[in-house]
């Protein structure tokens, strides 16, 4: 058995311990017996410190200021959208809370796809313009990179429709993705620093981590055939649940001697490993071990697992997953309060602004219409004359958070995201006002569904154009509910 690789936090300790061994940047590695031992920063441990330093000082790149107040403006215009661009951004994420600080989940969410296309549609949004609008693009090319950064280190499997999600092999899409942010990254400074001083650690932290990986692809490649590589395991995810298990098995023995780690350090050795809480900080271990022991199950009598989901659905009780589990308590008020509010869905309220409520139906509209699609299939495929979907990205602004929200790597309207027609917007756009307007009356009463079906299909007429030849003539018009004009020549 070789070590590969040896991982660890930017700790004081740790960075010196691997300056004397020789580490840097261009030759992250140690030998020994003549076997390079690659070292790893913790991509949790940079992406959260990336996030600290943004909410701290701020960055600069080429000019243009990444500060943290363009993502408050960006939730403090958001939070109160009925219909929002960053539905899982609270503000949990912007005013982090004590403690809160140590989430990577909560890091990882601010330095994302949604949140950088978030902010290019509140550019646009707003108008800006000059060196007001740079700063706000940049920001967005910011949380778009380190997100594309944080999936080249957590691959999960072999395949995944993001490529950069997928494992590293020769042919795969990170290497150029590694050059590009090896351009930028030596220039990213914090706001207010010298241009000539030391770049923060944990900037120079993913330069390194970058050099490292190829190095160690290379290796890999050469000496053991490796044809493809899973960094998830690049990480200290595994060895904090073992620590968090040995801890759990001492109790209230929060400094234990030797002979007790020993002792809980055998027991978990041997497999009985406790399980995390769901809420831990660690994505949990999913190895199992080659052989374990236990003195604790009985052979004779084979041990029941009790899973609380399986009984949850036998029983018919189904969890909905919500954005409330990342809030806090006040937070959770003034959602309830905003949500049980008489007048706030009433008629006579103006509705907000159409190119931020357009945007975003844009993006349910072809969200709506690939289900559609999928469910009037035949076993040739998908019809190609049910015209609710588009082959070209259409000229109106309305569609421009669907462009944005797109991943560059796919074809719009192709292989990526589903571009619904002008008309089917139009339909989205008018039930959903439709919505607004008449929900009041009859939240409370018995039938809420059918009233708000039939109070929508009298005011909405939708024609989905001539499709004489339809094979799924007969299925569409079964399926259409009275009111939906649907036109067949």
């Amino acid at each position: 058995m070789e070590c590969l690789v040896f991982i660890c936090d930017q700790a004081a300790g740790n960075r010196t311990m691997l300056t004397r061994l020789g580490v840097t940047k261009e030759q992250p590695f140690f030998s020994v017996d003549g076997i390079r031992v690659f070292c790893l920063w913790d991509p949790p441990h940079l992406i959260k410190n990336i996030r600290n330093n943004w909410r701290r000082h701020g960055f600069v790149l080429d000019g243009n200021e990444i500060t943290w107040d363009i993502l408050e403006d960006l939730y403090a215009y958001d939070s109160h959208q009925e219909i929002r661009l960053c539905c899982r951004l609270t503000k949990k994420h912007v005013h982090l809370p004590p403690f809160a600080s140590m989430r990577v989940r909560l890091a990882t969410q601010v330095l994302s796809h949604s949140v950088a296309v978030g902010i290019k549609t509140l550019t646009d949004i707003k108008g800006l313009t000059g060196q007001h609008q740079q700063n706000y693009l940049e920001a967005a090319r910011f949380c778009e990179n380190f997100n594309g950064l944080f999936d080249c280190f957590n691959s999960k499997q072999l395949k995944d429709s993001h490529k950069l999600k997928c494992a590293i092999s020769d042919a795969s899409a990170h290497f150029p993705f590694f050059d590009k942010c090896l351009e930028w990254l030596p220039r990213l400074k914090l706001v207010g620093a010298n241009s000539n001083k030391k770049q923060i650690p944990c900037v120079e932290g993913w330069q390194h981590n970058i050099l490292c990986l190829k190095m160690l692809w290379s290796d890999l490649r050469q000496r053991h055939q490796v044809s493809f590589l899973l960094t998830n395991r690049l990480n200290q995810d595994c060895l904090e649940n073992a620590f968090s298990s040995i801890r759990a098995r001492g109790g209230n023995r929060d400094n234990p001697d030797s002979v007790q780690f020993e002792c809980e350090y055998r027991a978990v050795a041997t497999g009985l490993m406790f399980s995390n809480s769901e809420k831990t900080n660690c994505e949990q271990d999913l190895d199992a071990l080659l052989l374990q022991f236990s003195t604790y199950v009985s052979h004779e009598s084979p041990q029941v697992i009790v899973d609380p989901k399986s009984i949850m659905e036998e029983h018919g009780y189904y969890r909905v997953a919500t954005d409330f589990d990342m809030m806090d308590c006040t937070e959770v008020r003034e959602r309830e309060n905003f949500l049980s509010s008489d007048g706030v869905l009433s008629s006579d309220i103006n509705p907000p602004p159409f190119d931020h409520d357009g945007n975003v139906l844009v993006y349910i509209a072809g969200y709506i219409a690939d289900k559609v699609v999928g469910k009037f299939a035949d076993p040739e495929g998908p019809c190609k004359e049910c015209k609710v979907l588009s082959t070209h990205v259409p000229t109106d602004p309305r569609y421009t958070f669907l462009k944005d929200k797109q991943y560059t790597d796919l074809a719009l309207g192709e292989k990526g995201l589903k571009v619904p027609r002008s008309a089917l917007v139009d339909l989205v756009v008018a039930l959903e006002a439709n919505f607004r307007k008449h929900i009041n009356g009859v939240v409370h009463s018995v039938g809420l569904g059918k009233k708000l079906f039939t109070s929508g299909m009298e005011v909405v007429m939708f024609d989905l154009g001539p499709v004489s030849s339809c094979v799924n003539k007969e299925v569409i018009l079964t399926f259409s509910p009275p009111g939906l004009d649907l036109q067949f020549s």
